[in-house]
C-alpha cells in the first residue's frame, strides 16, 4: 500500500514511503483514493474504517458512498473512481485505520505509529494501493448490473490479476476448478464445463461482463464456452443459488467473465497487458492481449487472442479427437463526463474443436468412429450507459462522490447485447450431422440509490431477453424454437451498527414456443409453455468481532425446463445417447440455506460454507426400457443409442466448503481448500447421476517479492454412490467390450491423489511489470478418471501438463 503526501512538511518523505499512511490531526481532512496494486485501477466501493475513535457521530464526517458511524468506528464507502474523504477531531493514540474491499486483501494500519500523527498539516492526499487477495474473506450475497453488495460471506470469489495469470487454462472451467465447491465435467479442452455445488449445465448461468454470452454451452456436455480465459481481466463466481438476481436459472451459480470491453473513463496513459503461453499436455499455444488508447475524454480498447492445440496426452496415449483451432477480435469505445459514462463494443470469435471418440482402439460408448468436429462463430455487440446526476467533474474528467456526507447517491445504468451464434457439428466424410444458429439479446437497467443511515443501498432493475434457437441436420434431435423472457427485481440493503441485511426479490415471465410441433412415436403433446416465479434471496452479515464474520444466505430459485429438455427427439453425440425430451416438464424450483463463518485475523484466515440445497422438480434424463423385453430401449433408427426420457422429481443437495489460510514464517504459507457435496432423490435418499466426489487441496506457497514458488497436492475422492441400473445388463470394465458396458452414471470412480508444481517470477523489464509462470500439473504422471465424464470407463484424464505462461502490462 503506497500513499502519496502532499502536506509539504511531509512531501520529501513520498519518495521511499511504502506501506505507510500519514498522520490524523487535529481538525484533518484525510482524502484518498483506493486502488490495485498491480494496475493502478480504482476500487469502487472499497470499504474504508477508522476504528477506535471513542468520539461522537456529530464529530466525524465521512465521504464517499456514506457508510455507518458509531462511538468506536467511522465507515465511508469508496465512490466510482475509488475516492474517499474523512473528516475528524483528535483521535486517540490506539485508533487504527483499516481498508477492505471484495478480493483483496485488507490493510490495517495504527494511527500512533505514523509519521506526523502528534504535528498539524493542513491536508493528507492518500493512494491505497490494494493486494489482490487469493482467499476473500468479505463475502457479496449478490451482484446486479451497476451494483455490487455485501451481505454475507463464501458465496463469492474473484479471480483477477496474478491469481488470474497463475492459473490460465485452455477453458474457463478449468481456470476455476481450483475453487471451493468447484469441479469440471471434461468432454476434451474445449468443452470443458464448470460443475458448481453438483449442478451444470443449464443450471449454471455463463455471463460475459454481466450478460448472456449467447452461445449454447449449457446445452450440451459437447458444447465449448466460447470466451477464451486469456482475454479476461477478471472472474467472478457466485456459489449456488444466491445469484438469483443475474437470472432465473442460476440455481448451481454464476460465472461471470469480465472483460471491460466497454473502457469507462478517459484513460491517464496508453496501457495494456499482453499474455502468451504454451502447455505440454494438449501442445497449446496462446496468445493474447489488449491496448486502452486515450482520446481526450473517450478511450479506445483492441484486444484479440489467437489459440492452438493437439490432441491431448494422457497416460495411456493420445485422445483423439480432442484439437482445437480458436481466435477472437474485439473492440470498444467509452467515455465518462460529468454525470454521465457509456459505450459500446464489438467482438467477433471463430473456433473448431473436436470431440473425443475413440482411445486406445476403443470407440467410446455411442459415439461415431470417425470423430465429430464442432465449428462455431459467435458475433457479439454490446452497449452501456451510467447516469449519476449527483456526481460531479473533476479535472482530470473523473467524478467524485458528493461533497455532503449526507447526500444521497442516485445512479442509472444500462447494459444491453445482441448476438449471432453459428455451430456446426460435421460427421466422419465432413457433412454436417448438425447445425445451430442462433440470435439472442439481453439487457438489463438498474436504478441505485445509496444514502446514510440505515437503508444503504437500494436497487431497482428491468431485465429483458430474447433468443431464437434453430437446429438441423442429419443427426439433430433438438426441435427450433424461441426463448423470451422479462423481469422485474428489487433489492435492499439494511445496515444496523454491525449487522447488514440484503434483501432481494425478483419477478420472472417466461414463454418457450416451439417452431416445429411434429410428433413422434416418442414425443407427444409439442406446444407452447408459459412459465413463472416469484423468487428472492436474504443475506445477513454480522461481525461480532473484527475477526470474525457470521453470514447467511437463504434464497428461493427458479429454472423453466430448458428448450433441449422439453423438445428433443434424436441421437445427442456428446452424451452417447438418444434423449426424448418432455413438453408436461414443470420448472424447477429450489430453496437454498448457506451458513458461513469466517476468520480474519493476523497470520490466519479460514472460512467455512455449509448449503442446502432442495430442488422441486428436478429434471434428470433416465433410460428408458423396453416394457416388453425388459431391454434397454435403443434408439428407432440406427438401434445404436440408448434411450433417454426427460422426467422429473425432487431431489436435494447438501455439502460444504472450507478454505484455510496460514501465514508462517519466512514467507511461507500454507493453504487448504476442501469442498464436499450430497446428491439425493428426496422421495428414498437414492443417489443422484454423476455427483461429483469429494476434493480437496493443500498448497505450500512461498511468497517474496522477486518470486513465488508453491507445491499442491490434490486429493480426488472414490466416488461409489452412485444410482443402481434398472435392468440394463451389462458392467463397468471395457475389457468385456464397449457395447457391454453401463453407461456411466451408474459407475463408481476410484480416487486419486495428484501432484502439482508452481514456479513465478515478478519481472520488471525496461519498466514494464510483469509476471512468469513455470507450472507442472500432475506432476508424475498419475491416471485418473473423471467421475462425471460419460466416457471414463474407457480414457483416463490429461496426464503430466507443463504450462509456461508469461503476463505483461506495459
Amino acid at each position: 500500500m503506497t500513499l502519496l503526501l502532499t502536506s509539504p512538511a511531509l512531501a520529501t518523505l513520498h519518495a521511499g514511503l511504502h506501506a505507510q499512511v500519514t498522520s490524523v490531526t487535529p481538525g484533518l481532512r484525510v482524502t484518498g483514493r483506493v486502488v490495485e496494486v498491480e494496475r493502478g485501477t480504482p476500487v469502487a466501493q472499497a470499504t474504508v474504517v477508522l476504528v477506535g475513535l471513542g468520539v461522537s457521530d456529530d464529530r466525524i464526517r465521512g465521504e464517499g458512498t456514506p457508510g455507518r458511524s458509531d462511538s468506536s468506528t467511522t465507515e465511508t464507502l469508496t465512490g466510482t473512481d475509488g475516492d474517499f474523504a474523512v473528516e475528524l477531531v483528535p483521535a486517540p493514540r490506539e485508533a487504527t485505520l483499516r481498508i477492505s474491499a471484495l478480493g483483496y486483501r485488507t490493510r490495517t494500519v495504527s494511527l500512533a505509529d505514523l509519521p506526523g500523527f502528534d504535528s498539524s498539516p493542513a491536508a493528507v492526499v492518500l493512494t491505497v494501493r490494494l493486494d489482490l487477495d487469493p482467499l476473500p474473506m468479505d463475502g457479496v450475497m449478490a451482484v446486479v448490473p451497476g451494483t455490487r453488495i455485501r451481505g454475507g460471506a463464501g458465496t463469492v470469489s474473484v479471480l483477477d490479476g496474478e491469481g488470474l495469470a497463475r492459473r490460465q487454462r485452455t477453458s474457463v472451467a478449468a481456470v476455476l476448478e481450483g475453487e471451493a465447491g468447484v469441479t469440471t465435467r471434461f468432454n476434451g479442452p474445449a468443452a470443458t464445463q464448470p460443475v458448481i455445488r453438483g449442478l451444470s449445465g443449464d443450471r449454471v448461468l455463463i455471463l460475459e461482463d454481466g450478460l448472456r454470452t449467447g452461445d449454447i454451452a449449457t446445452t450440451a456436455p459437447d458444447h465449448a464456452i466460447t470466451v477464451d480465459p486469456m482475454t479476461a481481466e477478471r472472474l467472478e463466481l457466485i456459489r449456488g443459488p444466491a445469484g438469483v438476481l443475474y437470472g432465473s436459472n442460476a440455481l448451481g451459480g454464476v460465472v461471470n467473465v469480465v472483460r471491460e470491453d466497454i473502457p469507462l473513463g478517459p484513460a491517464e496513459d496508453l496501457t495494456g497487458t499482453l499474455r502468451t503461453g504454451v502447455e505440454s499436455a494438449t501442445a497449446s499455444r496462446v496468445v493474447a492481449g489488449h491496448g486502452v488508447i486515450p482520446l481526450g475524454p473517450f478511450a479506445l480498447r483492441a484486444g484479440g487472442s489467437l489459440r492452438k492445440t493437439d490432441d491431448t496426452r494422457t497416460p495411456g496415449g493420445p485422445l483423439p479427437f480432442t484439437d482445437l483451432s480458436a481466435h477472437d477480435l474485439g473492440a470498444g469505445l467509452g467515455w465518462r463526463g460529468d454525470a454521465t459514462a457509456g459505450g459500446a463494443a464489438v467482438r467477433h470469435l471463430r473456433g473448431t474443436y473436436g470431440v473425443p471418440s475413440s482411445f486406445g482402439g476403443l470407440t467410446l460408448p455411442g459415439a461415431h468412429d470417425g470423430g465429430v468436429y464442432v465449428d462455431y462463430t459467435r458475433t457479439v455487440g454490446r452497449g452501456r450507459f451510467e447516469w449519476s446526476p449527483g456526481e460531479r467533474g473533476r479535472a482530470d474528467g473523473g467524478a467524485v462522490a458528493p461533497t455532503s456526507p449526507s447526500a444521497a447517491r442516485t445512479s442509472v445504468v444500462a447494459i444491453a447485447s445482441a448476438i449471432r451464434f453459428e455451430q456446426s457439428e460435421f460427421e466422419k466424410g465432413g457433412f454436417v450431422g448438425t447445425r445451430f444458429g442462433q440470435l439472442a439479446t439481453s439487457g438489463d437497467v438498474v436504478l441505485r440509490r445509496e444514502r446514510p443511515g440505515r437503508w444503504a443501498v437500494t436497487a431497482v432493475g428491468l431485465h429483458g431477453q430474447w433468443r431464437d434457437f434453430r437446429a438441423e441436420g442429419s443427426f439433430t434431435g433438438t426441435r427450433p424454437a424461441v426463448h423470451q423472457g422479462a423481469a422485474l427485481y428489487a433489492l435492499q440493503e439494511v445496515r444496523l451498527g454491525p449487522t447488514a441485511l440484503v434483501g432481494a426479490a425478483r419477478l420472472d415471465r417466461i414463454r418457450v414456443s416451439p417452431l416445429d410441433s411434429t410428433e413422434t412415436r416418442l414425443l407427444r403433446g409439442v406446444r407452447t409453455r408459459d412459465f413463472g416465479a416469484l423468487t428472492g434471496a436474504l443475506g445477513v452479515r454480522v461481525r461480532p468481532r473484527p475477526q470474525l464474520s457470521l453470514g447467511m444466505n437463504l434464497t428461493r430459485a427458479f429454472r423453466p425446463p430448458a428448450i433441449e429438455e422439453l423438445f428433443s427427439a434424436g441421437p445427442h453425440l456428446a452424451s452417447y445417447a438418444y434423449e426424448i425430451g418432455n413438453p408436461d416438464l414443470e420448472p424447477e424450483v429450489g430453496t437454498g440455506l448457506d451458513l458461513m463463518a469466517a476468520w480474519s485475523s493476523q497470520g490466519v484466515s479460514a472460512e467455512l460454507t455449509l448449503f442446502r440445497n432442495a430442488l422441486r422438480n428436478f429434471i434428470a434424463y433416465f433410460p428408458s426400457v423396453d416394457p416388453d423385453t425388459g431391454e434397454p430401449l435403443r434408439d428407432p433408427r440406427l438401434r445404436r443409442y440408448n434411450v433417454y426420457q426427460a422426467d422429473q422429481a425432487d431431489a436435494r443437495f447438501v455439502g460444504g466448503e472450507a478454505n484455510l489460510l496460514l501465514t508462517l514464517p519466512t514467507a511461507l504459507a500454507l493453504r487448504a481448500v476442501g469442498s464436499w457435496v450430497r446428491g439425493s432423490w428426496a422421495a428414498d435418499d437414492s443417489p443422484l447421476p454423476a455427483v461429483p466426489p469429494a476434493r480437496g487441496r493443500l498448497a505450500l506457497t512461498r511468497d517474496v517479492p522477486r518470486w513465488f514458488a508453491t507445491v499442491t497436492l490434490e486429493g480426488i475422492g472414490r466416488q461409489d454412490r452412485v444410482a443402481e441400473a434398472p435392468a440394463l445388463g451389462g458392467g463397468c470394465d471395457p475389457a468385456a467390450g464397449v457395447d457391454a458396458l453401463l453407461p456411466a452414471e451408474f459407475c463408481p470412480t476410484p480416487g486419486a491423489l495428484l501432484t502439482h508444481l508452481e514456479v513465478g517470477f515478478r519481472l520488471d523489464v525496461g519498466g514494464v511489470p510483469g509476471t512468469l509462470v513455470v507450472a507442472a500439473d500432475n506432476l508424475f504422471d498419475r491416471p485418473w478418471r473423471d467421475h462425471l465424464w460419460r466416457a471414463k470407463q474407457v480414457a483416463p484424464q490429461p496426464g503430466r501438463n507443463i504450462r509456461i505462461f508469461v503476463t505483461a502490462r506495459p
